[in-house]
């Protein structure tokens, strides 16, 4: 039985977006982090806690909190995973994903900014047809194992007994839990309804059955069409820079991917 996780929106696993000053920096950070953490696991074996602590507060010294745990999640540049694939959709450019680390040793716990996994160009083609639910892509495995394959908005857990299913198979493990998801909400809501009837009367909607899930991923198709139809400019203010699609009713609350629900933003109008 496949069973949805929330790692993709997970606010400690996140993106740095490409193009960003942000993005620079991080790049010479984690060169030169490699470099101090080579030097710390050389002090420490054998274990030597005045070399391992000049290390760490040569980091502090360094870095401050360009890359604390408090920027890092604060920071517009560095989005969710989930946030990612949505605005780079479909994805061109391989990426990494990050995540903080905690060392503890004498007299001192040492945080840090580590790069978790890196996605790599020839992951991409497998990931883009995972989003539009096409065939599962095996992703986290080395992070997290060989249970977690993404299908969809989502990464699936598997049980113990499905590890060596196949992609085709786990496809239809993952449909299957999506129809058990909508049956349950359909359950709910019927719940629902019936209390509200019960302490308020019937209504109109009473008997109105639960919105299917709809895919927050905009095919290319619409993409082209409402690029067009706005004239690659902002709908609120004209710009023409960073620019992305957006959802005018949230797929949340109902919303289609259709490009009549579509609108191009930039950055600034988007927040």
């Amino acid at each position: 039985m496949a069973k949805r996780t929330y790692i993709l929106d997970h606010p400690y696993y996140r993106v740095c977006l490409p193009g960003t000053e942000e993005s620079e920096r991080l790049t010479r950070y984690l060169r030169r982090l490699n470099v101090l953490l080579s030097r710390a696991k050389e002090s420490l074996m054998p274990y030597d806690s005045n070399d391992a602590l000049m290390t760490y507060r040569e980091y502090q010294k360094a870095f401050g909190n360009k890359f604390g745990f408090q920027a890092f999640t604060q920071n517009r540049a560095f989005v969710t995973v989930g946030d990612y694939l949505e605005r780079c959709y479909p994805l061109k450019e391989p990426f990494t994903v990050l995540s903080h680390c905690l060392e503890f040793h004498p007299y001192e716990t040492f945080c840090y900014l580590q790069d978790m996994t890196t996605v790599c160009k020839s992951d991409l083609p497998g990931i883009n047809a995972a989003l539009e639910e096409r065939v599962p892509f095996q992703w986290w495995s080395e992070t997290f194992g060989q249970r977690y394959w993404m299908f969809g908005p989502s990464v699936w857990e598997l049980e113990d007994s499905e590890f060596g299913t196949n992609a085709h198979d786990i496809r239809f493990l993952v449909l299957e839990a999506l129809d058990r998801e909508k049956r349950e909400a359909e359950q709910r809501h019927r719940r629902f309804v019936q209390l509200r009837c019960k302490h308020d009367g019937p209504s109109e909607d009473s008997v109105e059955e639960a919105a299917t899930p709809q895919s927050k991923y905009i095919s290319e198709e619409v993409r082209t069409d409402v690029w067009q139809r706005d004239q690659g400019r902002c709908v609120k203010c004209g710009g023409q820079e960073g620019l992305a699609f957006d959802h005018i009713i949230p797929v949340s609350k109902g919303g289609s991917s259709m490009a009549k629900n579509i609108h191009l933003l930039c950055e600034h109008c988007d927040h």
